[in-house]
């Protein structure tokens, strides 16, 4: 799995680091003739075990193209390279197919030899090795055989001319060995000039073949480039934001509740005055009259009782007064914010004169509410009751009003 991904890797880029391992980097080899082969041109890969970088990058490559995260990536890359060296130390070499061969040497350090991938020569696709032809070597050789059968004759018909006429035979002879070297000379340089301008040409077809695809190959390098930077770029900046977040991950929480607490507010602020609209003024006065007079009935009629229970010996002493919302009616109007409790909050008001007002207008006094301050908030939120379990608390608040909200 991993190699499959080194391979990939290495066809975006010219060189990859993988942590405790190694760099890898791709390496252009160009034509060669070895052992009477032509070889073709080809990209291999060499491999580098002292190289000191940072295998981030190609654990980010795994990530994306596994789809995986980024922790169990690196844990299948660094998996992948100590079960390389597991199997180098109990074996001479390792292998794999369409990569290449990892071994050890007399010091102990991996060395690498490689394969010729395909993915990584495309471009050299339908080029195999070819051997060298031997013909030219015999036409060489009967060439020579030739030469040897015509001195041989021309010797014996020499033996042969008269005395008189040896000296006329040898002027045309050797007139004909210039003549016939005149020749030859000519032809051999008319075949070299022929041989030097199809080899100019070959070489020149060949040079603007190479430089065409070393355009193209340059231009895609350039493009791909391109891509993992913009890729990169991304990642960093993601980076960045996640960390800026947990770093003001306390300010982006108040902020939050700021926001909650002044949308409640205005909810309950927005009910208030529609509760306190009236048609005709009149009526304002008369619910107002109605209501102290009431008030002073129920004062009046408390007092009564508690003198007849008083003179009886009943009452000996007055507790104060509690309900089952865990609040008490003692002198301590505004209590801190304690983690674990849950509270039940009407309304949320910057100083305690809005906070007394709202509880007078809402009628609230019978629930013994508090004004709950906490740490970070600037506003002071109206308690209506407290519990130990968000249930009790949900509970109590649906009761009351499914407007107000629990604090935890």
């Amino acid at each position: 799995m991993i190699v499959t991904y080194l391979i990939k890797a290495l066809t975006e880029k010219d060189s990859v680091y993988i942590s405790n391992l190694g760099l890898f980097c791709k390496q252009y080899q160009a034509a060669q003739i070895l052992d009477g082969q032509i070889i073709p041109p080809c990209h291999k890969v060499v491999f580098d075990p002292n190289y000191d970088g940072n295998g981030f990058a190609f654990t980010m490559f795994v990530s994306m193209k596994a789809g995986l995260l980024t922790s169990d990536a690196t844990v299948k890359v660094n998996q992948w390279v100590n079960e390389l060296k597991n199997a180098l130390d109990n074996n001479k070499s390792v292998s794999f197919e369409n990569f290449g061969t990892f071994a050890k040497n007399g010091d102990g350090i991996i060395t690498f030899e490689s394969d010729r991938i395909s993915e990584l020569n495309i471009e050299f696709e339908g080029m195999e090795t070819v051997p060298l032809s031997h013909q030219a070597v015999g036409v060489a050789v009967e060439n020579v055989n030739t030469s040897l059968t015509e001195s041989e004759e021309t010797s014996s018909t020499i033996a042969e001319v008269e005395e008189s006429d040896v000296e006329v035979v040898e002027e045309e002879k050797q007139m004909t060995l210039v003549e016939n070297e005149d020749i030859s000379t000519t032809i051999e340089e008319t075949e070299k000039d022929d041989d030097n301008n199809n080899g100019n040409e070959e070489e020149e077809e060949e040079q603007e073949e190479e430089d065409v695809v070393v355009d193209d190959t340059s231009k895609k390098k350039h493009k791909k480039r391109r891509a993992w930077l913009v890729i990169v770029i991304i990642i960093v900046v993601l980076a960045i934001l996640d960390a800026l977040g947990y770093i003001f991950r306390e300010e982006i929480e108040k902020f939050y509740y700021q926001q909650i607490d002044k949308n409640n507010t205005e909810e309950i602020e927005a009910q208030e005055s529609e509760d306190f609209i009236y048609e005709n003024p009149q009526d304002t006065y008369a619910e107002i009259d109605s209501t102290v007079e009431e008030a002073d009935i129920e004062a009046i009629e408390e007092t009564e009782n508690t003198a007849d229970k008083q003179e009886s010996g009943t009452i000996n002493k007055v507790p104060k007064a509690t309900t089952d919302n865990g609040l008490t009616n003692d002198d301590n109007f505004i209590i801190r914010f304690e983690k674990g409790k849950h509270y039940v909050i009407a309304g949320s008001f910057p100083t305690e004169a809005d906070v007394r007002k709202h509880i007078k207008q809402q009628h609230l006094e019978k629930y013994n509410p508090k004004a709950v301050k906490q740490d970070g908030v600037s506003n002071l939120r109206v308690c209506i009751g407290i519990f130990d379990n968000e249930a009790d608390a949900e509970n109590f608040r649906n009761s009351v009003n499914a407007k107000y909200w629990v604090l935890n």
